[in-house]
């Protein structure tokens, strides 16, 4: 995962991700980068379980 970190001289800081941790694609230039990861992937792309849905460990639904 790719991160832009800039910190401000009022010692603010702004983090922003700048690579697609799932897919790798471009971040940088998109005014919300939540919206990519919204609608071009799904839960199990991150490692997680689907809305409704719980894994557990072992592999086991619950």
């Amino acid at each position: 995962m790719t991160l832009r970190i800039v910190k401000s001289s009022g010692g603010s800081i702004k983090v922003s991700l700048i690579e697609c941790p799932a897919c790798g694609a471009d971040l940088s230039g998109r005014k919300k980068p939540s919206a990519h990861l919204l609608t071009e992937h799904v839960p199990e792309d991150f490692g997680l379980s689907a809305p409704g849905r719980r894994v557990v460990a072992d592999g086991g639904e619950r």
